[in-house]
Order: structure tokens, then C-alpha cells, then sequence
């Protein structure tokens, strides 16, 4: 699972929605059909953010689904963040959370860093 865009921030308040598509793949043989993602994901290794996505998703054996999320963070943690964006944007990320399994109490977790464009 990685980001591959972010498509909006939205402030609440001392909240901010960051609206994130998320990439997930399935290297298996096998289809497979999820129904909870939950994770925490870091921007510039400060800013902290839960997910949640409840809707289901069937991923082809062998292939990748694109999940929109949307997470929710401290404004200020945000602020800190966007306020040392290099030019072109591009912040670090890391994702580690887990994904059920649909009608099972089987859990697969991930864990996944990268970079990704903040605007």
C-alpha cells in the first residue's frame, strides 16, 4: 500500500482532513476482498495522522485498486509540516497499519515509506 496522491486539506478547527489515494496491491495468486484498512501515517517523520476506510474492495490476483481516504491531523503538526516543504512540494511519508480480510478475522499488516507531492 502507497500513496500516490493527495488530493486535498480541509481545515476543522485545530483539525485538518488530508484526502489521500492510497495504492494497494495484491502479490497473491489468489483474489482478494477487504473491507477494513486502519492505519497511521508521518509526513516529514513529524506529522501524525489516523485512517480508516470501511469500504469494501476487491483486488484482481496479481493486481492493484486505488483507494480514496481521507485521515484526520493536528492543524499544528500540518502547519509544521507544510511550513518546511522544499519547492516542488514533495514531502516523506510512512504508512503502518493493517488490512482485514473480508468475513475473516485475518489481518494483513504493511508498512510502507515513500514520498508524495503536499499541495
Amino acid at each position: 500500500m502507497r500513496i500516490v496522491a493527495v488530493r486535498g486539506v480541509s481545515w476543522r478547527g485545530h483539525e485538518a482532513r488530508v484526502n489521500l489515494l492510497l495504492r494497494v496491491q495484491n502479490p497473491g495468486a489468489w483474489k482478494l476482498a477487504l473491507n477494513d484498512i486502519r492505519f497511521h501515517c508521518s509526513f516529514n517523520g513529524t506529522a501524525t495522522a489516523v485512517g480508516h476506510s470501511t469500504a469494501e474492495l476487491d483486488l484482481p490476483a496479481h493486481g492493484q485498486a486505488d483507494v480514496p481516504v481521507s485521515v484526520d491531523i493536528d492543524g499544528q503538526a500540518l502547519l509544521s509540516v507544510l511550513a518546511t516543504l522544499p519547492p516542488d512540494g514533495t514531502v516523506s511519508y510512512v504508512l503502518d497499519g493493517a488490512a482485514e480480510i473480508e468475513d475473516t478475522l485475518l489481518r494483513v499488516p504493511f508498512h510502507q515509506q515513500g514520498s508524495v507531492v503536499l499541495r
